[in-house]
């Protein structure tokens, strides 16, 4: 895509062929794109101020790196599965995950509607896992 206008230069983007295939090939084949869904909004660990940390998610100083759960949407699979409000997920099947960016890869990239994973979070300090089966997103 381009963007081209008298009063700026013009700007080019691109997206990588092996981030467009997969979702061109489902386009062609179903009509729609998709995605892998555990039904949560959360926000980076490294957002959250440090006060935070202790008093509300009473982390151990050892957990650096993850995202916070700020919902957990109704009857999802995160629900079902048992994660709650500011639960603090780590990793996703063996996989570590720093932030939203990152699980939105490793679901986009690595996993399927219907797949079970593994989540491994934090709870009042105490690391603890579940797993859940991701459900559909719905159309794009």
């Amino acid at each position: 895509m381009k963007i081209a206008l008298e009063s700026v230069e013009g700007i080019g983007f691109a997206i990588p062929i092996d981030d467009a295939k997969p979702i061109i090939e489902q386009l062609e084949t179903e009509g729609e794109v998709t995605r892998p869904f555990m039904g949560i909004s959360a926000v980076n660990l490294s957002s959250v101020p440090e006060r935070e940390l202790q008093e509300t998610l009473q982390l151990d100083e050892n957990v650096e790196n993850g995202i916070v759960v700020a919902q957990v949407e109704a009857s999802s699979p995160a629900e079902n599965a048992g994660l709650q409000q500011y639960d603090v997920i780590t990793k996703i099947s063996g996989t570590n995950i720093s932030s939203m960016l990152e699980l939105k890869k490793h679901l986009y990239n690595e996993t399927e509607v219907g797949e079970q994973i593994e989540v491994t979070y934090y709870r009042e300090g105490q690391e603890q896992t579940t797993s859940l089966t991701l459900s559909e997103q719905g159309n794009l």
